[in-house]
């Protein structure tokens, strides 16, 4: 059979034309189809006998798939010029996000190296988080945390640098020195506040902590009163750290002992509630001190003792001083003697003789007396004035007083009254 496109014969079984490679169509028997037997034939016989037609034929399907190529390669290189825009934007998009990839790591590595040296100064790890920085900084020079971080870093070191250096003096016991430096660095440390610098503030705490104990610790060779010592424990109670623990065992030691010498000492002098004062301050350091807790019992009896005998002598006393009171009141002026003489007149002349027995200065004193015979009989009353005018206690008077009708020196004087001031 032939193709009906191209006029090639074509094996029986064919579907396809070997030639123009179109769908053979095959109807009825016959070789070329919708045509009758006397027209296949003369049909074939026409294509065997024009050569002709049928090269012209295969030139215009050449021709066809040439221009059909054509256009296929003109519609291919349009396509290409299209898509050349978008692969140059394709590959400069993967370029770039090649460099973001790239650049995004390195931020990430100095991201962490950077939490990392914060974490590690935060510690106290100074040299350590310099370390880290200057690693993060070498990746990015521009970073300006990081070169403010690194600032302050360094900052830190030189502080920890100086607080080696006051520990150094606080064990070469230079405390003038020490303390000097130490405050020196509390102003620095006080501009700033950065957490950074949190360690170091702890560590500055310490050395002030340990120059008081050291101080502490030298002066206690030379304390030996207990308000010295109770003034110094004080200072140091609040005192945190092992050295302090020492110190303070050392110190309320001392006190134990000091406390019971001075009250035994106070004891002796009856000075109970000083005496009862230091023993407490000793029992304070150490409630359960055998000696101290008896020697308080003692200091107790002993006060008690004391306190009733005190008692009594104010009573007595204040006996005494009614006494004296009285006397003061009722027998200041006391008569000695009475001198009896009769004068040129023959007149009786008394010279009395009397003493002040008050315990006060007394004056203005007035003696009243009575004369009687021996027989009893009154013979004259009179009254006189004491001389002199003031006297001390234990100290003389004296007055005088003539009878105008007593002749006669056997006579009994006897004093009646006396009245005087007290001063």
């Amino acid at each position: 059979m032939y193709c009906h496109h191209c006029g090639r014969k074509q094996p029986e079984d064919a579907v396809y034309c070997n030639q123009c490679g179109r769908r053979l169509e095959l109807q009825g028997e016959g070789d070329w189809p919708g045509l009758g037997m006397e027209e296949a034939a003369a049909s074939a016989e026409s294509v065997a006998a024009a050569p002709a037609v049928y090269r012209g034929l295969e030139a215009e399907r050449k021709r066809g798939e040439r221009t059909k190529r054509s256009r296929t390669e003109e519609r291919g290189g349009r396509l290409a010029a299209a898509l050349l825009p978008v692969i140059v934007l394709f590959l400069s998009a993967g370029g770039v996000f090649a460099y973001y990839i790239y650049e995004s790591g390195i931020n990430n590595d100095v991201r962490q190296l950077h939490v990392k040296a914060q974490q590690e100064g935060l510690d106290g790890h100074y040299q350590e988080a310099l370390r880290l920085l200057e690693l993060a900084s070498a990746k990015r020079p521009e970073y300006g945390a990081l070169l403010d971080d690194a600032a302050a870093v360094r900052e830190a070191i030189k502080a920890e640098e100086e607080l080696r250096a006051v520990n150094g003096l606080i064990g070469k016991r230079s405390f003038g020195d020490a303390q000097l430096r130490l405050e020196q660095l509390r102003s620095k440390l006080h501009l700033r506040s950065e957490p950074l610098f949190g360690k170091l503030n702890e560590q500055l705490e310490t050395a002030s902590v340990s120059l008081a104990v050291e101080q502490a610790a030298v002066q206690l060779e030379s304390l030996h009163t207990l308000d010295e010592l109770v003034a110094k424990w004080q200072e140091v109670k609040g005192m945190t750290g092992e050295q302090a623990e020492r110190l303070q065992a050392k110190l309320s030691e001392k006190i134990v002992t000091v406390s019971g010498e001075e009250a035994s000492r106070l004891l002796e002098k009856k000075r109970f509630s000083d005496a009862i004062a230091a023993v407490e301050a000793g029992l304070e350091r150490d409630p359960g001190n055998k000696a101290l807790t008896s020697l308080k019992q003692q200091i107790a009896v002993a006060k008690e003792k004391f306190e009733e005998a005190e008692q009594r002598r104010i009573e007595d006393a204040m006996q005494m001083a009614a006494a004296e009171d009285l006397r003061n009141h009722t027998a200041a002026v006391e008569v000695e003697r009475i001198e009896r003489k009769l004068d040129d007149e023959g007149r009786l002349s008394l010279t009395g003789h009397l003493v002040n027995a008050a315990t006060r200065p007394i004056y203005t004193v007035k003696i009243r007396f009575t004369v009687y015979s021996a027989e009893g009989d009154t013979l004259a009353t009179g009254e006189a004035d004491a001389t002199p005018n003031y006297v001390e206690p234990g100290e003389a008077m004296t007055f005088k007083w003539t009878s105008e009708k007593v002749k006669r020196t056997d006579v009994e004087v006897v004093v009646d009254h006396a009245t005087w001031y007290l001063d």
